[in-house]
């Protein structure tokens, strides 16, 4: 096998267990767009703070589509989530010199921590994963505020979002390894030569597989690790190329396989031409052999014809 070939396999495993992985994560798709609220949010400083949740006010928040969804929102048979209201950001006055205090109740509270650092901290609990960061991290701009107006001294900003639940994370694996071997196999049947139109369906399609599969690692750090990962979506550009892509692929397999098809019955045609003309020169073969063997044994019976005509002949003239 040449490296060329090789890489082709590689090329279509990737690209097919791109597109199977997110169907693992659509498990999830009820979730999308029901992300954590402002009251979560309140509910999380409140333990953090150690305050009473009605005392706790942001001057500043955001609702909205603000962070990235997974893996979920790739599956090419589901629709973009409703915008809005997938996460959450709050402004509070949380100095940073309080932040080993405030991972320390988290925890007490069922929040497992990642790394904490001077400049913020990543928690999780459930399918809700969070990082508290120093200053104002302002996905959209604050209506009514400048950016000097939003620096108040000890801001802090709290960020919330879903994550990928973890029946989903593992389907999600499972399918994009039975991707890869669909996709090694499909090499393997085009013998790792796409030509022209399968490396510009499979082109068009890794687009879509880069994006994918960034996504479901993602997911998978968020899920396994204690906090909050970002990856930017755009989820209409990957998938308009995937579409683009698909018909493109599916023509060029049908094609190849059609292909396929016509050229070997004549093989077999020939091959069944071969055996009857086959069975003709054995049979000749056969029918010269004995002939050539009854010659032989008329040519043995000759000497001895000759010699009994001779033995009669000398018999005669003595008797006379």
């Amino acid at each position: 096998m040449s490296k060329t070939v090789k890489v082709v396999y590689v090329w279509f495993a990737l690209v097919i267990a791109s597109l199977l992985a997110p169907a693992g994560a659509s498990l999830d798709r009820d979730d999308l767009g029901a992300g954590p609220t402002l009251d979560d949010a309140q509910a999380v400083v409140a333990v953090m703070t150690g305050a009473d949740k009605s005392s706790v006010n942001f001057s500043m928040s955001e609702e909205g589509s603000l962070f990235a969804q997974g893996t979920a929102v790739a599956w090419l048979g589901n629709t973009p989530p409703p915008w809005g209201r997938n996460g959450v950001q709050a402004y509070y006055p949380l100095p940073s010199r309080d932040f080993p205090a405030m991972a320390d109740r988290l925890e007490a509270d069922g929040w497992r921590i990642g790394d904490t650092t001077a400049d913020g901290f990543g928690a999780a609990r459930g399918v809700v994963r969070m990082r508290v960061l120093t200053g104002v991290v302002s996905k959209f701009s604050v209506p009514g505020q400048s950016p000097d107006e939003a620096s108040v001294p000890d801001m802090a900003t709290v960020q919330m979002k879903h994550t990928i639940s973890e029946p989903a994370l593992r389907l999600s694996w499972v399918l994009w390894l039975v991707g890869a071997l669909a996709g090694a196999g499909i090499a393997r049947l085009v013998r790792g030569r796409p030509g022209i139109w399968g490396t510009l369906g499979f082109s068009l399609l890794s687009v879509y597989a880069v994006w994918s599969t960034a996504l479901l690692i993602v997911d998978t750090v968020e899920h396994l690790g204690g906090g909050l990962a970002d990856v930017s979506e755009f989820f209409w550009i990957p998938k308009l190329i995937a579409w683009l892509g698909i018909p493109v692929t599916v023509i060029w397999l049908v094609a190849v396989l059609a292909r396929r098809a016509r050229s070997a019955q004549p093989a077999a045609g020939d091959g069944s031409a071969e055996a009857v003309a086959g069975d003709g020169r054995g049979q000749h073969g056969g029918q010269t052999a004995a002939d050539h063997g009854r010659g032989q044994a008329d040519a043995d019976r000759l000497p001895r014809v000759a010699d009994e005509a001779q033995t009669d002949s000398d018999h005669d003239a003595q008797h006379q």
